[in-house]
């Protein structure tokens, strides 16, 4: 037996909830990384040192893992605003 409309109403209003979480921490740890990527590119610059080039490395591509999971959170957004159809006659 399925739920009631106000369960089923409850159910989508806790993933939303869930979804923006998710979203705040992603958003959070993007500016992180990519404030920590701007860093080592300073550090560089100063000394050049093999483990700092790794983790440069590594963290673009945690980066891009991020980038991704960020558009993904925000399709909605995106498929609104960049896929509009023009319903003009």
């Amino acid at each position: 037996m399925r739920g009631s409309p106000a369960d089923l109403l409850s159910s989508k209003k806790n993933c939303s909830m869930k979804k923006n979480t998710i979203l705040k921490i992603v958003n959070t740890v993007l500016f992180f990384a990519v404030f920590l990527q701007f860093t080592g590119i300073v550090a560089l610059q100063f000394f050049y040192a093999e483990w700092l080039m790794g983790m440069h490395k590594l963290n673009g591509y945690f980066i891009g893992f991020l980038i991704v999971l960020h558009v993904v959170y925000n399709w909605s957004w995106v498929k609104s605003n960049f896929f509009k159809t023009s319903n003009k006659k």
